[in-house]
């Protein structure tokens, strides 16, 4: 399947996948509304320490909640595109069925991830700081070494990504699934890369469209309506990029799988 069908395709199951994303939906008004009451309207530097521990138990509390929620959206997602059917009966059940194999890939990925980051900033600060910070040689050295770490780790990134989708598509646990991705990442490199690029250039056109337009909103009304429109736009927003993406890398996913089983059947 051709990069630009995989996501016209994506885009178009969307259609069929509205109830979960209006539990996303759902799910981002109430993190952002819980959010705003713990900061409040233009909260003061003196504030934001004061709330910074219940700010991280709140996030690290929603980012187990999504976790969760992925299983039932790639679930839902993989049911739409194969049978064109939605069954939200087994939303919750794929929730639970999936999640710990999907937390152990996100932890992964966030262990990996936060490794190179460390190195890449030690080795940009080592080398700024030899120049002194005014040393052009040694800063365009640093600046090389930090685009190289934003690099690797989209790199890496790639398969971790792949193999949440595959732990639903083939039923894996986590080390199968991180070798199946790896696999395919190798296999198809440069078409994945480029499918991940149109992919991300879609997704900033539609957030910047969203953000553009609460911005007009925020101008218009002030103080706690103001917070409210830009609550509900960006839950909506996010909602709607979160079961777009996932209808199109499963498309993606499922799409080139479909190709490979019929080039087994021409070879029988």
């Amino acid at each position: 399947m051709k990069i630009f069908e995989a996501i016209k395709r994506g885009g178009a199951a969307v259609k069929d996948i509205l109830p979960p994303m209006v539990i996303i939906c759902i799910f981002n008004f109430i993190g952002a509304f819980t959010m705003l009451m713990i900061i409040g309207l233009n909260p003061t530097p003196e504030k934001i320490a004061e709330v910074t521990a219940p700010l991280f138990i709140i996030f690290a509390l929603m980012m187990l909640i999504w976790i969760f929620i992925e299983g039932g959206l790639f679930s839902s997602a993989m049911s739409v595109l194969k049978t064109g059917e939605l069954n939200m009966g087994e939303f919750f059940g794929n929730c639970s069925k999936y999640f710990l194999r999907l937390l152990g890939l996100n932890a992964i990925g966030a262990l990996i991830s936060t490794v190179l980051w460390l190195i890449g900033a030690f080795l940009t600060g080592v080398f700024v700081a030899l120049g002194g910070g005014k040393n052009i040689f040694f800063n365009i050295i640093g600046g090389s070494v930090l685009l190289a770490t934003i690099i690797v780790v989209i790199i890496v990134a790639m398969p971790i990504l792949i193999s949440q989708y595959f732990v639903v598509i083939k039923g894996g646990k986590v080390r199968e699934s991180l070798g199946q991705s790896v696999t395919f990442v190798k296999k198809y490199f440069w078409r994945t890369v480029i499918f991940f690029l149109i992919l991300a250039i879609s997704i900033f056109t539609f957030s910047f469209i969203a953000n553009f337009i609460g911005t007009l909103l925020g101008n218009a009304i002030k103080g706690m309506g103001a917070a409210a429109i830009s609550i509900i736009l960006t839950s909506v927003a996010n909602g709607a990029i979160a079961v777009f993406s996932a209808a199109c890398i499963m498309t993606y996913l499922l799409g080139i799988e479909q190709s490979e089983e019929q080039k087994v059947e021409e070879v029988k």
